[in-house]
């Protein structure tokens, strides 16, 4: 699987990882794949020489990391009584609430 980087001029480019140990392997449940295939089924079609991203633009360009915060991330946290992403990140080594339960 190639790795993407953003370039200087703005655009994206893909390429290999640049060491074996760059490569990266995770283990995700059975639910949370149906929701990825669910997800995936749902995004438009691309043009055969674009990349299969799971989570894209609607022109089928990678997410920008400013625009996935504020669009979608922020108002999500808000929505869920967090104020900040950084509140979120300090419960991953509590005995908070799980948040992957709904």
């Amino acid at each position: 699987m190639p790795t993407l980087y953003r370039q200087k001029d703005g655009g994206w480019r893909f390429e290999a990882p640049k060491t074996k140990r760059s490569y990266r392997s995770i283990s995700i449940t059975p639910g949370l794949l149906d929701e990825l295939k669910a997800h995936a089924a749902s995004q438009p079609p691309l043009e055969l020489s674009e990349p299969d991203l799971v989570f894209r633009s609607d022109k089928g360009t990678p997410l920008d990391s400013t625009n996935l915060l504020r669009r979608y991330l922020r108002p999500a946290l808000k929505a869920a009584g967090y104020p900040s992403l950084h509140q979120v990140s300090r419960l991953a080594g509590t005995e908070g609430p799980n948040l992957t339960e709904g």
